[in-house]
């Protein structure tokens, strides 16, 4: 009679927390009695009673064990993507990416974390201001830039020194002035013809404030092999970038200037 009474007030202890809302249940009854299931319309929950022997045997002795699970819907908060991290929940859930680093000059204008790569004696022709300039292009937008032998070039710290065709009746050719100040003594930078150039040809040469040219090509075109250039630029007060083409009327030739720094 008291084990039926106590698997009784177990049952009815499982059917009043069901009462307060929707509630699913699943655990162990534990008495000296027999086993036993039950299920409601509504609500369900399963018991089992059973001898156990790790438990004391006592009549009255009752052990329930209650497992429940909260079925309410879970809505993301995402926080700000930051550098490192992508848009985050609370829960753990992600969206999208983290945004990358943007090193200027050695540190992050977004958090502040420093370049593990930043040299501050290398200092890259983006990171300068040019002086003067006529169908001269920074590239710096996210894009696929290639040359003409198929390489595929960083934007960032990319130049365009061409007018692309748009050069007809023009007296002034490409060019691109900056001031040095004597600060530096190498320049290393990639040159290159861009894919998109047409058939026409041109010379490309760098010269400092007294027309001494440091690097002259001949007549390239397309078939332009890509080159690396180290040049000697110290004690250099200005340095020019130009592209003579080979004709007002069919000029459609546009040099890259890939990666330039400046070294001290």
């Amino acid at each position: 009679m008291k084990k039926a009474l106590t698997l009784l007030l177990t049952l009815m202890f499982a059917f009043s927390l069901s009462a307060c809302g929707s509630f699913n249940f699943s655990g162990n009854i534990t008495t000296n009695s027999t086993s036993g299931t039950v299920q409601s319309d509504e609500n369900s929950w399963t018991g089992t009673s059973t001898t156990d022997a790790g438990i004391p045997t006592d009549e009255n002795q009752l052990v329930t064990t209650i497992t429940s699970t909260n079925t309410s819907t879970h809505v993301h908060i995402y926080s700000e993507a930051t550098c490192t991290n992508p848009k985050t929940c609370s829960c753990g859930d992600t969206e999208g990416e983290a945004l990358g680093h943007d090193y200027i000059e050695g540190t992050c204008s977004r958090c502040g974390d420093s370049d593990p790569n930043y040299s501050p004696n290398e200092v890259e022709l983006c990171s300068m201001s040019v002086t003067d300039s006529h169908f001269y292009n920074h590239i710096n937008e996210a894009k696929l830039v290639k040359d003409t032998v198929g390489n595929i070039h960083t934007t960032g710290n990319l130049f365009a020194l061409g007018s692309g065709g748009s050069y007809t009746g023009q007296k002034k050719p490409p060019f691109a002035t900056y001031y040095l100040g004597g600060q530096y003594s190498t320049l290393t930078l990639n040159i290159a013809i861009d894919a998109n150039s047409g058939s026409s040809e041109a010379y490309f040469m760098i010269y400092d404030e007294n027309d001494n040219i440091l690097y002259q090509t001949d007549y390239i075109g397309r078939q332009f092999a890509p080159q690396q250039l180290n040049l000697d630029v110290s004690g250099m007060e200005w340095i020019t970038f130009k592209l003579v083409e080979e004709s007002q009327m069919d000029n459609n030739v546009v040099m890259l200037l890939s990666n330039p720094i400046f070294h001290k």
